[in-house]
């Protein structure tokens, strides 16, 4: 094979990975989604039930006097089987919303529709509120008073959100460092988004590298190595870019830049 195949060679290579990985994303989104469905379902049942049953204990309770279950108070019983319950559900919630992210990378097209960007950062920073509590204790969101809307695909711009604010936070060393997250819209219309983290930041080599398929400094952590290609591929289908800086120590700047979504919704 000569040298000008390579290239052809490894593209093919690429695509027929991620082929594989969408399908794989697809079905294991499926039998994941049936069973976290069985156990949503029945944590909401319980919890209906125990809001109709407890009545009834503390009632048969004031006539027995000091009843234990569990070796709890009753009171205590009560706090402790609601706050499980919430957990539970909370938790199947998040499980939906991870198999929903999962499913993305396998569809392709979708309506386009006119989706503020405000909303979509709101909603991301949301559902790492977790992972936001464990990594900073300086979280700064500077959204555009308005206009920062955009025309497009609000669940493929929702993941690229996530999967950058995700990747800010993992490369915090220390809670005081800072993960600020912004919207602005320029003089000509075109709106922003940018994530800057106070994290560890990245050589000019690593910089070079990251976007490329199935590469990432977090392997031994379960990385896969496609959130920034993928982020790359959604803007380009948004007509937009993407654009990253870094300094090793001081951290890193990711900008997402659109067009003016009167100019690129128009017929």
């Amino acid at each position: 094979m000569s040298a000008a195949h390579g290239p052809a060679r490894a593209q093919l290579i690429t695509g027929q990975r991620l082929a594989v990985l969408g399908g794989l994303a697809s079905s294991l989104g499926h039998e994941i989604n049936n069973p976290n469905t069985v156990i949503l379902l029945n944590a909401k049942l319980l919890q209906k039930i125990c809001a109709d049953l407890w009545p009834m204990v503390e009632a048969q309770v004031r006539e027995l006097g000091d009843v234990r279950i569990g070796g709890l108070t009753v009171e205590d019983a009560r706090a402790t089987v609601e706050q499980a319950t919430g957990h539970i559900v909370d938790s199947g919630q998040r499980i939906a919303q991870v198999i929903a992210n999962l499913r993305g990378l396998s569809r392709t097209g979708g309506g386009a529709q006119l989706v503020g960007l405000n909303p979509l950062v709101e909603q991301a920073i949301a559902l790492l509120e977790p992972m936001v509590r464990r990594s900073t204790d300086a979280l700064r969101l500077t959204l555009a008073a308005a206009g920062s809307k955009v025309h497009g695909q609000p669940q493929a711009l929702l993941q690229v959100i996530v999967g950058l604010v995700h990747n800010a936070l993992a490369a915090l060393p220390a809670r005081d460092r800072a993960l600020t997250v912004g919207t602005a819209v320029d003089p000509d219309g075109a709106p922003r988004l940018w994530i800057e983290d106070q994290g560890v930041g990245m050589s000019a080599e690593l910089l070079a590298r990251v976007g490329e398929p199935f590469f990432s400094t977090r392997t031994a952590e379960g990385a896969l190595g496609l959130g920034l290609y993928v982020a790359r591929e959604v803007m380009r289908d948004h007509g937009g870019a993407l654009a990253i800086t870094s300094t090793v120590g001081q951290g890193t700047r990711v900008e997402l830049r659109f067009p003016n979504a009167a100019l690129s919704s128009a017929p």
